[in-house]
């Protein structure tokens, strides 16, 4: 009898820890359904390419309105459709790549200094803008040699017709004698009339390393932000923040305290989610063998659902599981998922 009541304590007790989740609800995808993904593009597809420097790494992909999927690998930057490579742009470490009212943004190195490239013609052409934060003065210079160059950038278009640019690069920061780090982020922001000359936001964006980062930019010019709590030893966790209006990170609101989750994808309809890994491994118990996919409701999360065709499954590398390191949306709101091995796309708009 002691046996029983032991164990019954046991199962108690982890049901209970299992329901304290908070700010979370189970949703499914459009319609009730789970979302789809599809396969674009493996690791496989890239064989063909000649020029990439040994590497056929991806560093980050976009899907415009005309089906082409744009993506750099190497230093280059390709459109691919019906099964061929046109290269776009080269020379340029790309790390991260963006579309907004029409106008392509290209992040990256060249010649070993931070670059912008932004094209107003479907990207047949670029501009390069050289050392766009170098040159503003001695401390962005400075920030960029000492921390490294941005490698995520975030444009909006807001409703009064003037564009914000986000940029950011995570570093660790040492805890001086500890041996451990903590994650930090250079954050530089910056606003525009027409979406292709900038001026700096100086409200602390660039000068002082901070542990918040953009997630999101909205239409209303509401910034939704994730700040990083570590004790630089045992657990990582996350605070929402939200900032209206305001370039200062400092002076932001928290919304959620103590989210394993982030923002890390932005919907063009102003939807925001965290999206760690996709699975399909059918038994799946941890947490980290599960698919890892949420949608912010304003004050919490909504778990959705989600699979992939056979391509994907058939393509053994991945085991049993898609991990996302880049998220990019369609015009149309459908998601794309980025990895150095590949891209998929959800069938459908993710909407309302």
């Amino acid at each position: 009898m002691k046996n029983f009541l032991l164990y019954l304590s046991i199962v108690l007790t982890l049901v209970i820890a299992g329901c304290k989740k908070e700010n979370i609800t189970q949703e499914t995808g459009n319609n009730g359904n789970p979302i789809a993904f599809e396969t674009q593009l493996l690791e496989s597809d890239l064989d063909t390419l000649t020029g990439t420097n040994g590497t056929n790494t991806i560093y980050d992909a976009l899907i415009t309105d005309d089906g082409t999927l744009w993506v750099n690998i190497g230093l280059s930057l390709y459109a691919y459709k019906d099964g061929q490579f046109t290269k776009k742009l080269e020379d340029v470490l790309v790390s991260s790549i963006t579309v907004e009212d029409g106008i392509f943004y290209v992040l990256g190195a060249y010649n070993s200094k931070e670059v912008l490239c932004i094209s107003t013609d479907n990207g047949n052409t670029f501009s390069l803008q050289e050392r766009f934060i170098s040159d503003l003065g001695q401390d962005y210079a400075l920030n960029i040699y000492y921390n490294g160059i941005p490698d995520n950038i975030l444009v909006k278009k807001t409703a009064d017709g003037s564009y914000t640019l986000w940029t950011y690069r995570k570093f660790e920061q040492s805890l001086g004698g500890t041996g451990f780090t903590v994650p930090r982020y250079c954050n530089y922001a910056f606003t525009s009339s027409d979406g292709i000359s900038w001026q700096i936001e100086t409200s602390e964006n660039g000068i002082l390393p901070s542990a918040i980062w953009p997630g999101a930019l909205f239409k209303d010019g509401t910034m939704w932000l994730n700040e990083v709590v570590t004790d630089g030893q045992t657990y990582t966790n996350y605070t929402i923040r939200t900032n209206t209006n305001n370039f200062n990170v400092n002076e932001s609101q928290p919304v959620l305290t103590q989210s394993i989750e982030y923002i890390n994808a932005m919907a063009k309809n102003d939807q925001a989610f965290y999206i760690k890994q996709i699975s399909w491994k059918e038994d799946a118990i941890a947490y980290d063998d599960k698919t890892i996919f949420k949608k912010w409701n304003g004050s919490g999360w909504n778990e959705l659902s989600a699979t992939v065709d056979s391509r994907i499954i058939d393509a053994t590398h991945y085991g049993q599981r898609f991990l996302v390191e880049k998220v990019n949306f369609t015009s149309d709101n459908r998601m794309v998922l980025i990895n150095s091995r590949g891209v998929l796309i959800s069938s459908n708009s993710l909407t309302d």
